[in-house]
């Protein structure tokens, strides 16, 4: 008898995406702003464009607000901040400026290079917590990490979202100039490259897809990728799986959708199929099933690629 999990329909949800820039000078000095909404100091960053790749959204945000041109030479880490409606999701990475000036901006009137162990007063622990994660950040996988989202901060957020925001819009609106366009909201999805003993890759001939694909599936509200990709693997699977390390971020052409994947390791070894996964099986490199999906073979060969850098590309539509 073939046995089964429980399966449950996931609805699309939306999350906003941004950068951080760490920026450190050759003096071992740390670029921060003082952000014109909360006062706080803070590195520089800001909401992913339309069709842009986090690496460019950092080195446009820091230059944007800093005047500083940047070269992001790492992904320290990607937080998850459970903030209403959907969540954020920052990318951060190290850097090393490259050349302009300090130059303020509205956004951030106050710049300052400051030494990286004497942090300024005030600044929210999301970002005391992001830049020390960042610092002392050493292995080529970035850190994953969700960010508690407290009653404080919920309290800050709605007084910047009714107060000082909405202050901000009249402000345009009687000088005649554009209003706020809030940041785009990004469809996720999280799958994971899980290996056996004998170094052979899992598919899944997935039912509705019409082929082998890795198993994965659509993020839920207020979850992060690196969750994704351990509840749509049990769900389609039966495994329970700890995740390894972010090996690679895709983005489709034209579409406002980010895909994470990750190497995992199995915690139970009994596999079982739904509804969902017609049939399971596990596949070396370079012998996968015809009817495989490319991006998805593609993301396996990044996976499985001897570096450990996570890699960042863009698709077609076809996934």
């Amino acid at each position: 008898m073939r046995a089964s999990v429980s399966i449950s329909i996931s609805v699309p949800v939306f999350m906003q995406i941004g950068t951080i820039g760490i920026v450190i000078d050759q003096f071992g000095q740390l670029l921060l702003i003082r952000r014109n909404d909360t006062r706080t100091w803070a590195p520089p960053g800001g909401a992913l464009d339309r069709n842009e790749s986090p690496p460019d959204g950092v080195v446009r945000e820091i230059e944007e607000e800093t005047g500083i041109k940047a070269i992001p030479v790492r992904l320290a880490g990607v937080y998850f901040w459970p903030m209403s409606p959907s969540g954020f999701l920052s990318f951060v990475f190290r850097c090393l400026p490259s050349g302009g000036e300090l130059t303020p901006s509205p956004e951030s009137p106050e710049l300052a290079y400051v030494p990286s162990n004497a942090l300024p007063f005030p600044m929210l622990n999301v970002s005391r917590q992001r830049i020390e994660g960042a610092l002392t950040h050493v292995e080529e996988r970035p850190l994953l990490v969700t960010q508690p989202f407290t009653i404080l901060e919920r309290l800050g957020m709605f007084i910047l979202r009714k107060g000082i925001y909405a202050r901000y819009d009249q402000q345009r609106k009687r000088a005649e100039s554009d209003f706020y366009i809030p940041p785009v909201k990004w469809a996720t999805s999280a799958f994971a490259v899980i290996q056996n003993k004998d170094g052979a890759v899992l598919w899944i001939l997935q039912t509705d897809k019409g082929g082998w694909r890795l198993p994965g599936g659509g993020g839920e509200k207020m979850e992060p990728p690196w969750e994704t990709a351990v509840r749509e693997t049990y769900r389609k699977t039966g495994l329970t799986i700890t995740i390894k390390g972010l090996t690679g971020v895709y983005q489709s052409d034209g579409r406002d959708r980010v895909d994470f994947v990750f190497t995992a390791v199995i915690q139970n070894s009994v596999v079982t199929t739904n509804e969902e996964a017609a049939q399971l099986g596990w596949f070396m490199a370079g012998d996968e099933p015809e009817n495989r999906s490319q991006p998805h073979l593609e993301r396996a060969i990044d996976a499985l690629s001897p570096s450990a850098i996570t890699v960042f590309k863009k698709e077609s539509i076809e996934q």
